[in-house]
């Protein structure tokens, strides 16, 4: 794993990828080195994207119960606009781990978060103005209604 981390500073992206994958047959239960398989494939464009992806739902059936791993792959969905996606990720993880805190707190962050620019979304759209009606007779009025026996 360290000289994976040496690997990613020099930026020799295909050296890691071989030291981490080399990493995974020999531990296949270190979700670190999944996580950072995720994040290599995730920051090596958009062509990786399904390997990134990969690389995390391996990890997640080899280590379901590494909190930060689920939650890395809810990140990246997140990232690429995935929201479902991400949210579906976390729903699983909280099925599978429902006493940890950490996935219950990523993901009430992540609903606050989705909620938040959904509101900024709308608000930026301008609602139709909705027409006022124009059959409602202008002398029955609130006052006449009140003064009206039926109301007595």
């Amino acid at each position: 794993m360290k000289s994976a981390i040496v690997e990613r500073e020099v930026g020799d992206a295909d050296a890691e990828r071989a030291l981490l994958v080399e990493g995974l047959d020999k531990f296949p239960s270190s979700w670190k080195m999944w996580i950072m398989l995720g994040q290599l494939e995730a920051r090596s464009g958009p062509a990786r994207v399904e390997a990134a992806r990969d690389a995390y739902a391996k990890g997640c059936r080899r280590c379901p119960t590494a909190a930060p791993l689920w939650i890395a792959a809810a990140k990246l969905e997140t990232t690429l606009g995935n929201a479902a996606r991400a949210r579906a990720i976390l729903e699983q993880a909280r099925l599978r781990n429902p006493t940890d805190e950490s996935l219950w707190l990523a993901s009430t962050r992540a609903e606050r978060r989705w909620t938040s620019l959904m509101w900024r979304a709308a608000s930026r759209t301008s609602l139709p103005r909705t027409p006022v009606a124009e059959n409602v007779d202008s002398s029955v009025t609130r006052a006449s209604l009140l003064n009206c026996s039926r109301y007595s």
